[in-house]
């Protein structure tokens, strides 16, 4: 999976050649102005549902490194 975030969005991206599948969800980007992530597919969808809240907060370290994922209870920016 592949996500492409911007300053409002980030637009999710599954599959291979010509059977991808994507939808742009809003999203808050700071400290960047665009950066590209990507997922392996099965682990991407269950660790956005582990948390139970109607938000996640993804805090990207170096290129290579861990992102650290925190659930939230608001949709609001901090």
């Amino acid at each position: 999976m592949r996500l492409d975030f911007s300053a409002d969005s980030v637009l999710v991206r599954a599959g291979h050649g010509d059977d991808v599948a994507a939808q742009r969800l809003p999203a808050a980007l700071t400290g960047a102005r665009e950066i590209t992530v990507a997922f392996g597919p099965a682990y991407l969808p269950d660790a956005l549902t582990s948390f139970g809240t109607p938000a996640l907060r993804v805090a990207l370290l170096e290129a290579g490194q861990r992102a650290r994922r925190t659930g939230r209870r608001s949709t609001g920016i901090c």
